[in-house]
């Protein structure tokens, strides 16, 4: 099964943050294909993506254009539906005059702030401080815990593995990436931990327990605790009541 979509979207906002009305624009082309079987799935998606800095739609030399594809595989390795998924992602600027660290390449999922074609609902978007700033998208390169290094207005590339335990609940996860800016030597993260699900598909809540030692060296010099840690998904945008009594784990 294959699938093309065009997508343009012409952002306005009014917030706190800039304290000024924002506007953006921003297409983007995808195509995804999906090839699934009764023990496995598979997926590819492509996509390309121009956009405009809000603060100057005047100007051509503040736009970017990159592009990104992910390759995704899960295995259902027993006969009750347990599961082992693995996910490959890379990503590139074409070129990039944007000021604003808003569009960089982030190694651990854009949050609300950095998600600025408003696709994911966020409570608190601009929340810096609070619970819900340790919610964030699971896309880029998806690194489970919070940090500022990787981030990239070149290139990055990650790994993601997902899989099913033999206990009820928990499930593991582990994630290595990769990222380089011009001029500067090539950064690699990893982390791994356990996980748990609130309904299929909902919210997934990640415990980071074996972090890279530049991220150790990070929360030291900022002197964040463990709990900074932990980050969730809260995928509101897709709340249906129907649809959320299907996917109670029974």
């Amino acid at each position: 099964e294959q699938d093309y979509c065009i997508d343009c979207a012409m952002v306005l906002s009014d917030d706190n943050y800039y304290a000024v009305t924002n506007y953006g624009l921003y297409t983007k082309l995808n195509f995804s294909c999906f090839n699934n079987q009764t023990l496995t799935q598979q997926s590819v998606f492509a996509e390309a993506e121009h956009g405009m800095d809000p603060m100057s739609l005047d100007s051509i030399q503040n736009d970017f254009l990159k592009i990104s594809a992910s390759w995704n595989y899960k295995l259902q390795y027993n006969e009750k539906g347990k599961t082992i998924s693995i996910r490959v992602f890379a990503g590139k600027f074409i070129y990039n005059n944007t000021l604003s660290a808003r569009y960089n390449w982030r190694m651990d999922g854009q949050h609300g702030f950095h998600d600025y074609t408003y696709n994911t609902v966020f409570p608190t978007r601009f929340e810096s401080d609070k619970v819900f700033s340790h919610q964030f998208i699971e896309n880029h390169g998806a690194i489970k815990t919070q940090t500022a290094l990787g981030q990239s207005i070149d290139w990055m590339a990650s790994v993601n593995l997902k899989a099913d335990l033999p206990i009820p609940v928990l499930k593991f996860f582990a994630d290595f990436g990769l990222s380089k800016n011009p001029s500067n030597d090539l950064t690699t993260v990893y982390d791994a931990g356990l996980y748990f699900t609130f309904f299929k598909g909902f919210s997934d809540v990640y415990i980071p327990m074996l972090i890279s030692k530049n991220i150790a060296d990070e929360y030291s010099a900022n002197d964040y605790n463990f709990a900074h840690r932990i980050r969730f998904t809260f995928n509101l945008q897709s709340l249906s009541p129907a649809q959320l009594v299907k996917k109670i784990p029974f």
